[in-house]
């Protein structure tokens, strides 16, 4: 089972299935074109985005089994298949609620400050791509101080490149903090419990399991229609109430104050029902099961 980018690991992942007599199970969680057309890049690998879809395409042609992450990435690459007959052996494996965020937040009423995170990681490439300047723009539309915007970065990011890029879309500095995060279950409970809503406006997305941890922990959220959560979260009886299919500064603005107008108890109730519907549909135990029993058919002789 091999998740890697790049042509030698899979040159490795085709010796070792010929000299161990084993199988070749491939994972992809990313739509490399699609990130292409919002990625800002330096002209030395302006050629690795456009690559990288065809090789990883190629990759899961070779492999015995694709396990794709959520349904965004499952689509493309069933279609990206469809000519060789290997999109019979693409799985749609889609992350599942985490258990350990379950019931982790204590139910108050919020403060004066309405706290929003987003995940600004990877900020000098996916600026655009996470949608910062979504968020940005929005709150800065909303003419209202008592918004507040968190933005997550990784200990290895610029987090003064992003705050000023933040600036220039015309967000004050008093309305929003970049706060490198190491990202662990314990830290992850701390900050849930910091924020009133997690919203995730990228352009595209090949999942997003950071609105998938506040939807575990019942936190309202706001989810991109173009990403894998939000195709899963459509799927959903209620779900469509947080997915927003649009990447207009003002929609997003609009479905915040909506989000905020609602009291406690019912933003509450809410999640917790997205929640619920969204551990029933997606069971990992379920899914695990399929996988299994998929990998068991490489193997007709073994079985039982």
């Amino acid at each position: 089972i091999i998740h890697a980018y790049g042509r030698d690991l899979g040159r490795q992942a085709q010796i070792i299935r010929e000299t161990k007599k084993c199988k070749w199970v491939h994972v992809v969680h990313t739509i490399s074109e699609e990130l292409e057309k919002f990625a800002e890049r330096l002209a030395s690998r302006a050629a690795v985005y456009e690559s990288e879809h065809e090789l990883q395409t190629a990759l899961c042609e070779k492999a015995d089994l694709v396990i794709a992450i959520g349904p965004k990435v499952a689509d493309a690459f069933k279609c990206a298949l469809c000519h060789c007959g290997k999109h019979m052996d693409v799985i749609d494996l889609t992350p599942c609620v985490i258990q350990e965020l379950i019931d982790v937040r204590p139910h108050h009423e919020a403060g004066e400050v309405f706290r929003i995170l987003i995940s600004g990681t990877y900020p000098a490439k996916y600026f655009k791509v996470k949608g910062c300047d979504i968020a940005a723009k929005a709150i800065s539309l909303l003419q209202d101080t008592s918004y507040y915007l968190m933005f997550i970065v990784t200990l290895s990011d610029d987090a003064k490149d992003l705050r000023d890029r933040l600036l220039k879309e015309g967000i004050k500095l008093s309305q929003f903090t970049v706060r490198p995060f190491l990202s662990s279950t314990e830290n992850w409970r701390k900050l849930l419990c910091e924020v009133n809503l997690v919203i995730m406006p990228s352009r595209t997305e090949g999942f997003g399991t950071s609105s998938l941890r506040a939807i575990s922990a019942d936190l309202p959220v706001l989810v991109s229609g173009n990403t894998g959560l939000g195709m899963a979260l459509k799927k959903l009886p209620s779900g469509k109430n947080h997915v927003v299919e649009s990447d207009d500064p003002q929609e997003w603005a609009n479905r915040i104050t909506q989000v905020r107008a609602k009291d406690a108890r019912s933003q509450y109730l809410e999640a917790k029902q997205l929640r619920r519907e969204y551990m029933e549909r997606f069971n990992w135990k379920d899914q695990c099961s399929n996988l299994v029993d998929k990998m068991m058919m490489m193997f007709p002789n073994k079985q039982g």
